[in-house]
Parts: C-alpha cells; structure tokens; sequence
C-alpha cells in the first residue's frame, strides 16, 4: 500500500492499449489519429513515459514545473521528442484551461491587475484577464513566467481510450483499479472490433456530440434548435440508438421546462422511448389540443411501451385508476439518517432482520444466476476487454438472441438442487469479477444461506426469470427494503416519507410483485 508504480507501468499499459485500437482499427480511424498512436509507440522510452503520465492527468496544459519524475532519465530531451513527434506543443490554446492550472499569486505577478482583486475569488481573476488579454497574449505571457507544455492533440488519445474501453465511462483509472485487484473482469473471446467501419465510428461519434450538447442546453440556449435539426436525420438513420433516444428526451425536456411547447412536442416525437409519448400528451392537454392527447393517450392504453408508460396511461385523467398497492402508516418520532433506516429499525421484528438495498437486490440474483447467458460468446456482445456487461444486456434484443441458450439454461434451475448449485458455485467462483447486474457486497453483508432461509428458491427464480427479460424496463423502482421475520417469512417495503410520492417505475414494480402474489406494501412516515 502507498508504494509508487514500478518505472514502466503507465507506458505498458498504453503501448497495450494503443496496440489494441489500432490492430483492430487502424482503417477505420482518421489518418491523423492512427498517426498519433505511431508516433507514441515510435518514441523513446523516456518520451513514453512521459506523455504516459501526462495522459493519466488532467490536461490539456501541463506546468513545467510539475514534470519531473524519477522514471525518466532526462525530461526536457522527452519533452522536445514529444514535440517533434507532433504529440506536445507550445502552441497556444484556450487560455481559461491554463489559467486554471496557475496558482492566483502568479496571476498577479505575470498580470497588471487591480489591487481590489486581491480579495476575490480566483475564478474573478481569471474572468478579469479574460477580458482584457486575448488567447494567445494570455498563453505567451505564461510561457515566459510559467512555462508550460499542451497536447497537440487531446481528441486523439481521447478517441483511443474510448475504443479501448469501448465506453466514456472508464478512464486509464480503470487499468489501475484492475492490476490492485479492486477490479477484476470476465476473460471473453474478442472476435471483432465494436465499429467495423469509418461509418459506424463517425455515427456513434457524432452522436456522442450531440448528447454532450444536450447537457449543456441550459448554458447555451442557442443550441435548442440546431440540436433537433441534427437530432431528425440521426434518429431516422438508426431508430433503435438509445443515446439518440434519451438526446431527444432530454431535449424535449429542457424545452417543456422552457415553455418552448412547439419545440419540445418535435423533440419528443422523435422518440420512441418512454416518457416521450407520456410528455407529449401532458403538454398537449396543457395547450388545449385535447382530440390529439386523447388519441395518443388511447395508443398507449392499447400498446404501452413499458411498463411506466403503461401506469401512466392507466391513470392519467382517472384519479385512484389502475392498481392500488398495499398502504400502511407510521408516525415518526424522533431524529434519523433516512426515512429508509428509521423505517428498518423500527420494522424489524425480534429475531428478524433486514437491509435496505432496493434495486440491488434482485438484479444481483439474477446476475449470477445468469451468468453463463450474461457472459455467453455471441456475436457483437464483447468487443473490448474491460466489460462489465454484453453491449446488448439492456435491450430488447438481449434475451431473443440467446433464447435456446436461455431455455436450456433455466431448465437445469428448475432443479432446486442445480439451482442451489449454481448460485453457490458461481458466488464463490466469480467474486469480485465485474458484472453489471451485481452487487459483491450484498452477499458480503448477508451471506447467502441466509437469504436461502428467508425466501423459498422459487420466489428467487421467479422474480429473477422476470427481470432478466425486462432488464430495461425494470432495472429500478423495486421496493427499498427486505425484512425477513423468519424462516420464508419476508416482505418488501417501500418507504415513502412525508410529500414524497409513488413513482410510476414503483407502482408497477408493485403491480408485478402482486403478480406474483409476493408480500410488498408502502409504508407512509407522517409527522405526529
């Protein structure tokens, strides 16, 4: 513990990374991307090194300053290598990211700034010089005071990482975390590369463009229309993309928020997924269009898209409509953490116990006892080797394209028994393995003959064979708590405290576990 990474470690990791993207992909990137990676896998092991450790940090801008490190011999030889290779520059760029990285001491030093500024806040200087120098002044004055280094290029590491993680979500982090063992990930065949041409590439790209334009609406306003106009050809292309779906949502509404009706009525009839169609008959109940809202509202009665939408539907218009849960009613006295917690304490019977872990529960069993149809070899669902999940374990498409693979596996758990088996062997064969659906330290926590005591195996295998199949649909809204009272004596609990409101994904999770005709309520805290 606390011991520094041996001298080679960062550069490794990358040289097997940048390997990686551009076996698989080297006709598919840009010829200036693919260049870049050369050139790092071309350089010496100093200049490896370095640019390794700039690429694990923050950047664009580096301080010379800060540079230094034991690994490498000579860090001004790396740096000019770096520059001759097209990897680092001098050149200036968007001078706020650097004036971030300058301490506000220096900031007076290297700038004529009022006195008054002294006292402000450092983001106030920083607007200040921005004002009154350009760009380029700014960068060239910090060269001299502050020396500094810039990637040429951020977007082409920034490329090579998300092909190597095949996702935005891991970093170089990711690499760290999986050699101290805090991460460890299932070994799968990558038979072939996520994009298998430019055109696939560029799509998820420019996607990935107009969702982070969908975050930064409320910044920039101006964005609102040409983000639909760009979002209309997109979606017509690949209806099914789930980014371009919530891109639309999102849209939508910022534009019902806004109270640009017109605007977020188009948005949300670009999707499909809920709650667009659910928005949109809101919004036209709202405007008085009410043969259109009742026509759409009528659709969604005969053919919800999910089951919040259909809750919605049920209800809209008909207060008390559609299924009524279980209700129950306590006071609250005294001080507590969450509603979740002082419900539990005061819940639990003698010689019972129970947790507060909702949608971690059954996503958790149904993750290892699906794991060999999660982790199966099919085509497309691996591509990367830091995968938690298949690509497709969200969607519709996930259980149909392995149902043979799903009947035969879920015939061998119909034996109690093989059922018993599985779960045991593959709680303690894959511990610690990354896998979406599960939560290691649920079992940590209460070991599983524990949760075999408190609910019969068929109670398990029934709601997991569910969630598996609506994976999308139901992955929240499960009650907040699991008390067990005795042996196969258990309930579900949703804890609402006072003006908190049942969500549509909670009632249906309701609706379902009545179904099934499994114990669940609501338990309503009140002040006295």
């Amino acid at each position: 513990m606390g011991q520094p990474a041996p001298a080679g470690y960062y550069q490794n990791n990358l040289i097997v990374a940048f390997r990686f993207v551009l076996q698989r992909y080297r006709a598919t990137l840009p010829a200036s991307y693919a260049l870049s990676l050369d050139e790092y896998l071309a350089a010496s092991g100093d200049g490896q090194r370095l640019l390794a450790r700039l690429l694990t940090r923050k950047g664009p801008y580096f301080l010379r300053a800060g540079l230094e490190y034991s690994e490498i011999d000579s860090t001004d030889l790396a740096l000019t290598e770096l520059t001759e290779r097209g990897l680092l520059c001098r050149e200036p760029g968007p001078a706020d990211l650097l004036l971030r990285r300058i301490t506000k001491q220096s900031l007076f030093e290297c700038f004529h700034l009022p006195k008054l500024l002294r006292a402000k806040p450092k983001a106030m200087v920083i607007e200040h010089i921005l004002g009154q120098y350009n760009d380029q002044a700014i960068c060239r004055r910090l060269l001299v005071r502050a020396p500094w280094v810039r990637l040429k290029h951020p977007e082409h590491w920034q490329l090579a990482r998300f092909l190597f993680f095949g996702t935005t979500n891991q970093d170089w982090s990711t690499l760290v975390l999986k050699d101290l063992g805090h991460t460890r990930y299932e070994s799968m065949p990558l038979k072939q590369p996520q994009y298998t041409d430019a055109q696939a590439l560029n799509f998820r790209l420019t996607a990935q463009q107009l969702q982070r334009a969908s975050y930064r609406l409320d910044e920039y306003p101006l964005l609102a229309d040409g983000l639909l106009i760009s979002l209309k050809p997109m979606i017509e292309k690949n209806k099914e993309d789930s980014r371009l779906q919530r891109c639309a949502v999102r849209l939508g509404h910022w534009a019902e928020r806004n109270q640009y009706f017109d605007l977020a009525l188009e948005a949300y009839g670009l999707a499909e997924m809920p709650p667009a169609r659910e928005r949109r008959v809101r919004i036209l109940h709202r405007l008085g269009r009410t043969i259109e809202a009742n026509a759409l509202h009528k659709a969604m009665l005969v053919c919800p898209r999910s089951a919040k939408e259909a809750v919605f539907a049920e209800r809209f218009g008909r207060r008390n409509a559609g299924f009524q849960p279980i209700i129950s009613e306590m006071e609250i006295a005294g001080c507590f953490d969450s509603v979740e917690q002082y419900a539990l304490t005061k819940l639990l019977k003698p010689g019972g116990w129970g947790l507060h872990c909702e949608n971690t529960l059954f996503k958790s069993f149904a993750g290892l006892l699906y794991w060999p149809v999660i982790f199966a070899d099919v085509d497309g669902a691996f591509t990367n080797p830091f995968q938690a999940a298949p690509h497709d374990l969200f969607e519709e498409a996930f259980c149909h394209r392995r149902q043979s693979l799903l009947a035969k596996h879920e015939r061998r758990l119909a034996d109690d028994e093989a059922f018993v088996a599985m779960l045991s062997d593959t709680l303690k064969q894959k511990h610690g393995i990354a896998n979406r659906l599960v939560n290691w330290s649920l079992f940590e926590t209460i070991p599983l003959h524990e949760w075999l005591k408190a609910m019969p195996i068929n109670v398990i295998r029934l709601v997991a064979a569910f969630l598996i199949r609506n994976l999308n649909d139901y992955r929240t809204g499960f009650p907040d708590l699991f008390l067990c009272h005795g042996f196969h004596d258990f309930e579900f609990v949703e804890v609402k405290g006072p003006g908190d409101q049942l969500q549509p994904q909670q009632r249906a999770w309701l609706k379902q576990l009545a179904t099934m005709d499994l114990p669940a309520r609501i338990l309503k805290l009140h002040k006295p």
